[in-house]
């Protein structure tokens, strides 16, 4: 009887590598073994009532009866509500030595338990197991979609990316190790994973052998290195964008199959070098070439002691010669009202107000003795020294 009952273990994998565990059959599968797994414990319990050397009254019988379908009412309850909340806070301390030490413990002490209730050690090791593989069966769920994003962490940046990704329709899941993000993001109807990315069977769950893109948004470079490794042996067309937080790290990970390295350092050096230029009325393409050149081949000119200068845009050619900019007056800027002749740009800083664009209108070569209204944008062309002393002024009070 025993021997004829369906091995979860094996019928899931089969289920989990077909991508079945979510479809109709597979979920009447699911439930049917884990009613074989509770079935097993009255089983094991009710089964020497029947061997024929043995007697028993009608009252020891019974007793083992009561026992049989108590232990499965017991099983039931624990495993529906009390065994989520003790692997939760076990899983929250997000020490995998804890994780593993207080399972083990778990299992001897159901053993313990059950041998006080004169039932075996096995009985009680196995009705530990059932209770924990209860709740953690229903929620495995093998990602069900082709060409998806899969984000490895929900931190700030995990949760950006899923953020965009959501509001483009692009399907992602998520694979989160904090068991508090998981309960957030669930509720929020997130799709998220529980698990460590560094295991395969994790990656398969969440369909790294179907997805488009895997972006490592976490910090933990010996995790990220390992699970790269798996992702793209697993899926070798798959696109790999890994952050990181160290430089040295770039040419490890490109070789283990990145295809796109974001190190921390550099990209902030990289913002702080468009925000100067930006001071400098530099042309935003021009701004935005030069960044493209920078993060070319994973960062290398900055990697370099000694960057090749014929790789960059000559800058200071573009600061010599002039440029056109534009200039927003705010409803409390202080030269609202004033004339252009009261303002007298020209002869302060060199630079020259060429139109004025007021509620869709354009004012061409305006004359000295055109307001300035609060809502207008001013036209200002002139060197780049000029147009910056223009802004200046134009922001202060004299």
């Amino acid at each position: 009887m025993l021997i004829s009952l369906s091995s979860t273990a094996i019928v899931l994998k089969i289920l989990s590598e077909k991508n079945q565990v979510d479809s109709p059959h597979g979920k009447l599968t699911l439930g049917i073994l884990i009613f074989q797994d509770l079935a097993v414990v009255p089983m094991f319990i009710i089964l020497p009532l029947f061997v024929a050397e043995q007697t028993s009254s009608t009252a020891a019988f019974l007793l083992q009866l009561f026992l049989a379908f108590g232990s499965l009412a017991v099983i039931i309850i624990l495993s529906r509500f009390i065994m989520p909340r003790v692997l939760y806070h076990l899983a929250h301390l997000r020490i995998r030595e804890a994780f593993t030490i207080g399972t083990i413990l778990l299992l001897l002490g159901t053993a313990y338990i059950t041998h006080s209730l004169a039932l075996s050690f096995a009985i009680g090791a196995f009705i530990a197991g059932v209770i924990m593989i209860a709740p953690m069966s229903v929620d495995i769920k093998k990602a069900k979609f082709n060409d998806h994003v899969i984000i490895a962490g929900f931190g700030l940046n995990g949760r950006n990316l899923a953020r965009v990704l959501k509001e483009a329709g692009i399907p992602y899941v998520v694979i989160e190790l904090n068991p508090k993000t998981i309960k957030e993001g669930k509720s929020v109807g997130e799709n998220m994973i529980y698990g460590v990315i560094t295991k395969e069977e994790i990656l398969i769950h969440a369909g790294i052998k179907t997805a488009r893109v895997i972006v490592f948004a976490i910090s933990d470079p010996p995790s990220t290195k390992t699970a790269l490794k798996i992702a793209k042996t697993n899926n070798k067309a798959i696109k790999a964008i890994v952050r990181t937080r160290y430089i040295n790290e770039i040419d490890e990970l490109l070789l283990l199959g990145a295809d796109e390295i974001i190190p921390e350092e550099f990209e902030t050096s990289l913002q702080i070098f468009s925000k100067v230029l930006e001071k400098y009325h530099l042309p935003l393409n021009i701004i935005m070439k030069q960044v493209s050149i920078l993060r070319g081949e994973s960062y290398s000119l900055l990697r370099k002691e000694k960057a090749d200068v014929n790789s960059f845009i000559h800058l200071d050619e573009i600061l010599a010669a002039g440029l056109t900019s534009i200039y927003f007056i705010n409803e409390d800027n202080y030269h609202t009202g004033q004339t252009l002749e009261q303002l007298n740009l020209r002869a302060k800083t060199d630079a020259t107000i060429i139109a004025i664009v007021r509620e869709n209108r354009t004012i061409s070569n305006p004359s000295g003795k055109d307001k300035i209204e609060s809502n207008d944008t001013l036209v200002i062309t002139g060197t780049h020294k000029s147009v910056d002393l223009a802004f200046s002024l134009l922001d202060g009070k004299d």
